[in-house]
């Protein structure tokens, strides 16, 4: 389904206090443009110490912020200390101005890979997770607890209410996951490799070469369609959180994220080969003299997916701390089974190739990857991330390329700093379409335009099903520019989708009106209100309708829904 649909909504402009205002029509105003592609980004940055003891006290003289290279002026910074004492009505904190409650308020999203995770892992895993939303969930903080089991399943929806987060996870706790196919295969592929490395200095050969590779790559492609399918859909889930005020925290329990699939037994296979084709005795050392099975190893590339994902994550802010108490033991059962008397050398199944997903998304956003790690460690360590760190903006104009290096340097001796690595700039239409999209689920973003709706019933004409809707803006809360003319100028875009508080939205619709109005005009207008009509396709039966607002001079905005009657 298309995410947005330009022109689908019928649209016109009025006042709803004086006279029709003509805003159809007009150019857009061209010295606008430097002005809509300025933004401010905000970077979490973590300092600590040689010990890794956070470091307090910090100000926006200790820090440099460098992106592609250049160094950036830091126009906004504060310090977090503590998030009880920030959200208190006596707050202050350290820095140039105290944050909003909404700016350091969390969004947690538990995420289950029920396709990796073994039963040992889980029963250390879910106690700790439990224990950490006792500590760190906080009013005004919001949990999603999703789990991947060859699909997406969000089990349970965006709420406040932590008893009933911790109820979805102790149901999860007690699941068993869909990982007995992939390891049977792995394990195949295994015992043939070993029953192979037996044989080479015998004269029975039970195992040929057709044999192994063919089991290692039905293991590598179907670990490739899984993993394909897990990284597309939490892609999906992390673009809905682009539009979502507050820090974003993605805590992933998973045993597997590989960028190559079966590049560990592809390895395995190839020592065998090439120990098999230097070997003066083995009966297997004329079929050895072939290629190398390495070579089949980038067909089964998920790299290109991972980056896209770390690319999301950047965008809508989200940082990614993946837990995994048993490190690599569970899933790589090759050290046990593919060494015997020949020390066939099995160390690159050790290496981790398997886990090497997670480190890449940790390492871009400025999470932890926590891989052996116990897990109440581990969420410890993530609750000292989340009380003490500064947020550090700055204001970034457009470049060459949307995907931007992020560097954060320490002025202070002895502090380390760790920061995302990367920010990805969209444009103000794709964020806003997706703030749209995500105002269905959180219906809390920000209204700085004070935008209001006003609904009439819906009408039908021929198949088509509308909604005429009316978009009140306030006039004061729009920017306008005087023009070359001597008219004051500016304008707007609306952003309008139809769908319901579990997610399930149509597509956006998008459309953008200029103002041009005589300084007399716009004198008059002050203190009034001018009504965007617009009419919403309603192809199914939607719950609500999303709105969002956007100035194209000083990018200010502004988000509603509307509840609609069933029929």
């Amino acid at each position: 389904m298309n995410r947005r649909r330009a022109g689908c909504a019928l649209l016109s402009v009025v006042s709803l206090l004086i006279h029709p205002l003509a805003l159809n029509g007009q150019t857009a105003v061209d010295s606008f443009g430097a002005v809509l592609d300025v933004r401010v980004t905000n970077v979490e940055v973590l300092a600590t110490n040689s010990k890794g003891v956070p470091v307090a006290g910090l100000t926006k003289d200790d820090f440099e912020v460098y992106e592609d290279g250049k160094r950036q002026e830091i126009s906004n910074f504060f310090e977090i200390t503590s998030q009880a004492d920030v959200r208190s009505p006596d707050a202050t904190t350290s820095g140039s101005a105290r944050p909003s409650v909404s700016a350091v308020a969390r969004k947690y999203i538990f995420y289950i890979d029920n396709g990796t995770v073994s039963v040992k892992n889980r029963n250390e895993i879910f106690p700790a997770v439990l224990q950490f939303l006792d500590t760190n969930m906080l009013p005004g903080d919001q949990a999603l607890v999703v789990a991947w089991n060859r699909s997406l399943q969000i089990r349970q929806a965006w709420t406040s209410d932590r008893a009933a987060v911790k109820a979805a996870l102790e149901k999860l706790s007690g699941e068993l996951g869909s990982s007995a196919e992939l390891v049977s295969e792995k394990r195949r592929a295994e015992r043939l490799m070993h029953q192979m490395a037996v044989e080479s200095e015998t004269a029975a050969i039970g195992v040929t070469w057709e044999m192994v590779e063919g089991a290692i790559r039905a293991y590598a492609e179907n670990t490739r369609h899984d993993v394909s399918m897990s990284v597309s859909a939490m892609t999906k889930l992390l673009n809905s959180m682009a539009g979502v005020e507050g820090r974003k925290i993605l805590v992933m329990a998973t045993e597997a994220l590989p960028t190559q699939a079966g590049a560990e037994l592809f390895q395995a296979f190839e020592n065998i080969r090439m120990k098999a084709a230097l070997s003066s005795t083995s009966t297997l050392s004329y079929g050895a003299r072939r290629n190398s099975p390495v070579g089949y190893v980038g067909k089964y590339n998920i790299s290109p997916l991972i980056e896209t994902l770390a690319r999301s994550a950047n965008a809508a802010g989200v940082t990614v701390y993946a837990i995994n108490p048993k490190g690599t033991d569970n899933q790589n059962s090759g050290k046990v089974e593919l060494q015997d008397p020949s020390e066939m050398n099995a160390e690159f199944a050790d290496s981790v190739q398997i886990l090497d997903g997670v480190n890449i998304l940790a390492n871009r956003t400025g999470g932890r990857a926590m891989i052996g790690a116990p897990a109440a460690m581990a969420l410890a360590r993530l609750t000292q991330d989340l009380n003490a760190y500064y947020s550090i903006g700055y204001r970034s104009r457009p470049g060459s390329s949307p995907d931007r290096k992020i560097e954060v340097r320490s002025k202070r001796p002895g502090v380390t700093v760790r920061s995302r690595s990367n920010v990805y700039y969209r444009s103000i239409e794709t964020e806003m379409a997706d703030r749209v999209l995500a105002n269905h689920l959180q219906s809390e973003l920000s209204n700085e335009l004070g935008v209001t709706l006003e609904t009439d019933a819906v009408t039908s004409t021929g198949s088509q099903r509308l909604l005429p809707m009316r978009v009140i803006i306030p006039t004061d809360k729009l920017t306008l520019l005087p023009d070359a003319e001597g008219n004051m100028a500016g304008g707007f875009s609306v952003f309008t989708s139809a769908g319901d508080a579990a997610g399930g939205g149509s597509g956006v619709n998008v459309q953008s009106h200029q103002i041009k109005w005589p300084a007399a005009q716009a004198a008059q207008m002050k203190g009034r209100r001018i009504g965007f009509a617009v009419q919403v396709p309603m192809d199914k039966d939607p719950k609500q309708i999303s709105v969002g607002v956007v100035d194209i001079v000083s990018q200010t905005q502004g988000f509603a829904t509307v509840k609609v009657a069933s029929n």
